[in-house]
């Protein structure tokens, strides 16, 4: 049985130029626009993706979501509160 594995990290900001900037600086990622307000992160091998979404209802210090796969195939995410 494969073990649940955290697969997807996803930022919502009211912000996402200066968070883009952040992660690009910090981590030197490089993000893509996969949808109108929505940048992503996907690594060339594989691993953990990275969203940054376009949220104005986001406050400052909430935290990401985590997505977790599981091995049914079902996925849910967390978020820190």
């Amino acid at each position: 049985m494969t073990t649940p594995f955290i697969c997807h990290v996803e930022w919502g900001t009211p912000d996402p130029k200066s968070l883009h900037e952040f992660l690009t600086k910090l981590f030197r990622w490089e993000f893509q626009t996969f949808a109108p307000g929505y940048l992503m992160h996907l690594p060339a091998g594989g691993g953990v993706s990275v969203g940054i979404i376009q949220s104005d209802q986001m406050r400052a210090g909430t935290g990401a979501f985590a997505f977790i796969a599981a091995p049914d195939g079902n996925l849910f995410g967390m978020q820190q509160v």
